[in-house]
C-alpha cells in the first residue's frame, strides 16, 4: 500500500483467491408491483398507504395566536420572529389571515 495516497480507502490487490467483489442484483418487481405508481413501489414502510384526499382533510396552517405561542415559547428576538413569519409566509404554511410585519 502506498502511505500517500489522498483518499480515504487504499485499493485492495486482486487474485483468483480475491476476486473483485459484485454488488447485489437488484430484485426485479413482480408484475402486480409493476402496475403500482413510483409513489407507492418507493415508499420504505409496507403498511403506508399514500391517500391524497385523506391527507389534504387533516392540513393545518397556523393561525396569528398559534403563530405568536410558538415564538414565545422558542423565546425569539422580533427580528427572528418576523423572518421566521416572513419564511414560513412565503412557503404557504400560514392560515391566510396571518400578516407579515413589515
Amino acid at each position: 500500500m502506498h502511505s500517500e495516497l489522498p483518499s480515504s480507502i487504499a485499493p485492495k490487490p486482486h487474485c483468483p483467491e480475491l476476486p473483485i467483489p459484485t454488488p447485489p442484483k437488484r430484485k426485479q418487481p413482480s408484475s402486480e408491483e409493476s402496475n403500482k405508481s413510483e409513489e407507492e413501489v418507493n415508499v420504505e414502510d409496507p403498511h403506508y398507504k399514500l391517500s391524497s384526499a385523506a391527507g389534504e382533510k387533516n392540513l393545518y396552517y397556523p393561525n396569528k395566536r398559534d403563530l405568536n405561542d410558538l415564538i414565545r415559547d422558542l423565546g425569539l428576538t422580533k427580528s427572528n420572529a418576523e423572518l421566521l413569519t416572513s419564511r414560513l409566509k412565503e412557503l404557504e404554511l400560514l392560515d391566510e389571515s396571518v400578516q407579515v410585519a413589515s
